[in-house]
């Protein structure tokens, strides 16, 4: 998990969604004297618990290089981990898949949405519990020609989850288009925005000199937030739309660049699906924390749901079971959600065959180990607090973009 650099701030909440899940099998599976090897560890959290999940936990720093090292030093230290949930960051994740794949151990990302992951040597040891950005592009493309926008820029993080997006959306938005289009009405420009830079202005300047009608922006919180900002300061920018990403969705993100700043601005992100498992899961999750459970946190839940619960059903350590087991235990059987955990666990150990249904939606998993099942939402800031699109709060969230 990060838990520093340009994504600090989601791992902490998602690391609690791993943890509410490891508990939650503990509580479950008292007095059900459940079979396989003691010491199911998944490689993630704060600090150890009881048996029969315990937890472990590294700061990526949200690099390829510190999930890499990570990764590693877990798994020497730690041969006989049943899987790992993470990385957070899309480029974490593809170095660390190696790491996976050789040491022949489940590797389970709640928020790693570039479409790149789907084509790396995995050896199906890794999977994911979000859906691939080439569904989220086309949501994001949807939203601005909904509003009317013909003439689109997109500015990006240069890194695997950006490029893969920025790419994505081209592709998206020229076919939304079509063929009759204005050779002035289409996707204008692909702005790459390098990580960890003092200023953006020329990167800024390039953008807006296209005069667009809609700015997609593809980011993370810390880069994100010093964008946004210096764009701010160019009241001759203010007449283009922004819509952003996920990989903004955060208070961090709010608070560095003003709300003032980010008044307004249209956002996406895959949202869970509702229905009385989410509802559950976000009740006990508040319960817990003392927070909401925000972007990816159920993915997260769902990610070490899927761990122990194949780690039971194989009866073993051993990650090539473990694998095969994680696609059935997400794809049929008798179906249960996370509310039914003793009966769930009950079900394995009769050597019965169970759908898990994950907080987050429904997890069928493709070849490439994606769910099949992509849904997304449209969110805002207003009045300096993130709202979602069908909150249903009264009180607030009134005024959508």
């Amino acid at each position: 998990m990060a838990k520093t650099g340009n994504l600090g701030e989601f791992g902490l909440p998602i690391g609690d969604g791993v943890r509410l899940a490891a508990e939650e099998i503990n509580k479950a599976s008292r007095g059900l004297n459940l079979s396989g090897e003691p010491g199911l560890s998944l490689v993630v959290g704060e600090q150890p618990v009881t048996w029969p999940v315990a937890l472990l936990s590294r700061n990526t720093k949200a690099t390829p290089e510190g999930g890499f090292r990570a990764l590693s030093r877990v798994l020497d230290a730690h041969p006989d981990a049943a899987g790992i949930v993470g990385a957070l960051a899309s480029g974490v994740t593809l170095a660390a898949a190696g790491v996976a794949r050789d040491r022949r151990v489940v590797m389970v990302s709640p928020a790693s949405t570039s479409p790149d992951l789907a084509a790396v040597d995995d050896g199906d040891f890794l999977f994911r519990t979000v859906p691939s950005d080439r569904s989220q592009a086309r949501f994001m493309a949807q939203q601005a020609r909904q509003r009317g926008y013909r003439r689109a820029v997109v500015l990006y993080a240069d890194n695997a989850y950006g490029s893969a997006f920025a790419d994505q959306l081209q592709a998206e938005f020229g076919e939304l288009m079509g063929d009759g289009a204005h050779p002035d009405e289409r996707l204008l420009d692909l702005i790459p925005a390098a990580e960890g830079q003092i200023s953006y202005a020329a990167v800024l300047a390039r953008a807006f000199a296209a005069t667009p009608d809609v700015l997609f922006f593809v980011g993370y919180p810390v880069d994100g937030a010093l964008i946004v900002s210096e764009w701010h300061s160019h009241p001759e920018w203010y007449g283009t739309r922004w819509i952003i990403s996920d990989g903004l969705k955060g208070e961090q993100f709010v608070q560095a660049a003003g709300a003032a700043v980010v008044e307004g601005m249209l956002g996406t992100a895959p949202a869970p699906v509702a229905g009385p498992e989410h509802a559950a899961f976000a009740a006990r999750y508040e319960a817990r924390f003392g927070r909401a459970p925000g972007v990816f946190v159920a993915n997260g839940y769902d990610a070490a749901m899927l761990i122990a619960l194949a780690t039971q059903a194989a009866g073993s350590l051993d990650g090539g079971l473990i694998r095969d087991q994680l696609r059935k235990v997400a794809s049929g059987g008798e179906p249960h959600g996370a509310t039914e955990l003793p009966a769930l666990l009950s079900s394995i150990r009769q050597g019965d065959d169970v759908l898990y249904q994950g907080v987050s939606g429904l997890l069928e998993m493709d070849e490439n180990g994606d769910p099949r099942l992509a849904a997304y939402r449209t969110w805002w800031v207003e009045d300096g607090e993130i709202c979602d699109e069908g909150s249903g709060d009264p009180a607030r969230c009134l005024n959508p973009p």
